[in-house]
């Protein structure tokens, strides 16, 4: 998917071709969580980094019924759910362990690790 703002285009990282066949969708820190994301079998974009929100994203989400946030388990993931939050109420923030991110979880718990996380 790729956005444009002014002159600059912004882009969200997506790897699942039809969005549409799922109940919510899962917004990522960074493109290796975004990959891994998807190989569990979730909807998922990410974003280049977890500073990287852009107040437009908002529209182009909006029609998202639920939408989970993974957050790295830092303190960037967690200003990230804080801005993100602010701008969409339909978003649910799920924590990675302490200094731990999706790849993370998922090399330690496998995919159900994920999935337990958002109660699939």
């Amino acid at each position: 998917m790729r956005l444009v703002c002014s002159d600059r285009p912004i882009n969200i990282i997506r790897f699942t071709l039809y969005l549409d066949d799922f109940d919510f969708l899962v917004i990522c820190e960074g493109e290796l969580d975004t990959v891994i994301a998807t190989q569990v079998g979730f909807a998922a974009v990410g974003l280049p980094g977890a500073n990287n929100w852009k107040p437009f994203y908002s529209r182009v989400l909006a029609d998202w019924e639920k939408i989970m946030l993974f957050c790295d388990g830092d303190n960037a993931g967690k200003e990230m759910a804080k801005t993100i939050t602010r701008e969409l109420d339909n978003v649910f923030p799920v924590f990675m362990p302490d200094n731990q991110d999706v790849n993370d979880v998922f090399l330690a718990e496998g995919a159900e690790g994920l999935r337990r996380r958002v109660g699939v």
